[in-house]
């Protein structure tokens, strides 16, 4: 079976343009900052992707009403651009695209949005969930799949989805077993995992071998491979019929826009007008 975001996803798009169209017609719009540091990429992969999921973020905006403006500072005027967009009232949201550039620094950066308008989540301090681990779950739950009660195996320990996934799950009482692509056994978390969530970016990292049958898989992963965006499971393993498991495209990522304007109008509805 195919754990497919794309419908679950239409019906909260409808329900989040339900919500802007709803709105006064003296009231703010919803209004997401996405600052996308203009520097020097240690990656031309990385930056397709990140090009890639800037545009979705735009579109979606555009689809729903909300406001989606992009700024791009160089590294040096960067912490000034964040900083001067918590204190404008129009803006509820502010998002560092990531991966950063390499000559921007390391994440101290993403400490100067201010927990209120964080809604990526990246920050200890942030009032939100992150949305790529808001939407694992939201996909799960979508299919009826009850993961509070399964062993839940963690590939991949990123700031974007292995860490605060792990932390989410904590939290619910749940101690996943977790690994990354260079520490710990992909095969040993396969074999004593009910869900497997994958999320390194090393596309086809995870072969048709290492999946035993029976198993739900949920691939979070994203990288460009020759112009198109791949998970971490490789291509061949989607023709298998006795397993459960998220594509990619379509799968979390669809969702994950999602969350992230749950976050935007969450923050909207919690800031002053």
């Amino acid at each position: 079976m195919k754990l497919d975001g794309r419908e679950l996803a239409g019906y909260i798009k409808q329900r989040h343009f339900a919500y802007i169209s709803a709105l006064s017609r003296n009231s703010p719009t919803p209004h997401l900052a996405i600052v996308d540091i203009d520097g020097e990429s240690d990656s031309n992969n990385k930056e397709i992707v990140s090009n890639k999921f800037v545009r979705l973020k735009q579109e979606y905006g555009e689809d729903v009403g909300a406001d989606v403006s992009l700024h791009q500072p160089v590294p040096g005027a960067a912490k000034d651009t964040i900083r001067h967009l918590n204190d404008v009232a129009s803006v509820h949201g502010i998002l560092v695209q990531l991966p950063l550039p390499a000559n921007a620094g390391n994440g101290e950066l993403l400490r100067h949005i201010t927990p209120e308008k964080d809604v990526d989540a990246l920050n200890p301090s942030s009032l939100f969930n992150a949305p790529t681990p808001a939407a694992i779950l939201w996909l799960l739950s979508g299919y009826g799949i009850d993961w509070h009660d399964k062993t839940i195996g963690l590939i991949g320990q990123g700031r974007l989805v292995g860490k605060p996934l792990a932390e989410m799950l904590r939290q619910s009482g749940i101690d996943p077993m977790v690994c990354d692509k260079n520490t710990g056994s992909i095969e040993e978390v396969f074999g004593n995992s009910d869900i497997i969530i994958t999320a390194t970016g090393e596309p086809r990292l995870i072969k048709r071998e290492h999946i035993p049958k029976g198993s739900i898989v949920v691939d979070a992963g994203a990288a460009n491979e020759d112009g198109v965006i791949v998970g971490d499971v490789d291509p061949a393993v989607s023709d298998r019929e006795d397993i459960t498991i998220s594509p990619v495209p379509g799968g979390v990522g669809p969702l994950t826009v999602c969350a992230l304007f749950e976050n935007l109008l969450r923050a909207f509805e919690e800031q002053p007008s």
